[in-house]
């Protein structure tokens, strides 16, 4: 079609398309049903939103909760690398203890050994 051609197509416009309700075309028994919805969507979004605000509340809870975990987690790590160190601290000070009693027996062996021989016992 040409430009001038859709110039005289009438279209099925009414000359005041707002003149319509809302409900036009429905049944009369529709009516109720979405005038009581049109009533409840402001409770609905109320509703929504206290629901979101409660999330909200506890994402804030869960990160305070979050963070106080990592600390107490971060003391017990400190905490148990000191343990650690004192442990390897404690078998090492062990250790040299073990060899000193070895080292003194060795020793008081050697004089009765000496002793023996002296005929000193």
């Amino acid at each position: 079609m040409q430009p001038s051609e859709i110039s005289g197509i009438q279209y099925l416009v009414p000359s005041n398309p707002y003149s319509y309700s809302p409900h036009f075309g429905m049944s009369q028994s529709n009516k109720p049903a979405l005038e009581s919805k049109q009533f409840s969507d402001p409770a609905s979004r109320m509703r929504k939103q206290r629901h979101l605000d409660e999330l909200w509340a506890q994402v804030v809870w869960l990160r305070n909760e979050n963070h106080q975990l990592i600390d107490r987690l971060n003391q017990v790590s400190d905490s148990h690398e000191k343990v650690l160190q004192e442990n390897t601290q404690l078998k090492e000070e062990a250790s040299e203890l073990r060899q000193m009693i070895s080292d003194m027996r060795l020793s008081s062996m050697n004089l009765e050994d000496v002793a023996l021989e002296h005929g000193l016992s």
